[in-house]
């Protein structure tokens, strides 16, 4: 079972970057903030790359809608363990 949930996870991932690229191209620092979702406050990552907290939310309801990313409280965290 573990075997077959970290294929699972393998995959997502990759197909998340595929469909994250985009976002990456547009703006470089999401890819920082991707890194960062579920490790680090939004103060935090705020403070570290420097975008708006209008920015994050945005990206994350996006990323959320598409599935990239789960809401826990009033965070975001990936869909997969890093």
């Amino acid at each position: 079972m573990a075997q077959l949930r970290d294929l699972l996870e393998a995959l997502l991932r990759i197909e998340a970057h595929r469909e994250l690229e985009l976002d990456f191209k547009r703006n470089p620092k999401l890819r920082q903030l991707f890194d960062l979702t579920g490790r680090a406050s939004r103060a935090e990552i705020q403070k570290e790359i420097h975008l708006s907290t209008d920015v994050m939310a945005e990206t994350w309801a996006s990323w959320h809608q598409r599935g990239l990313v789960r809401k826990v409280g009033k965070s975001y965290e990936k869909v997969w363990r890093d």
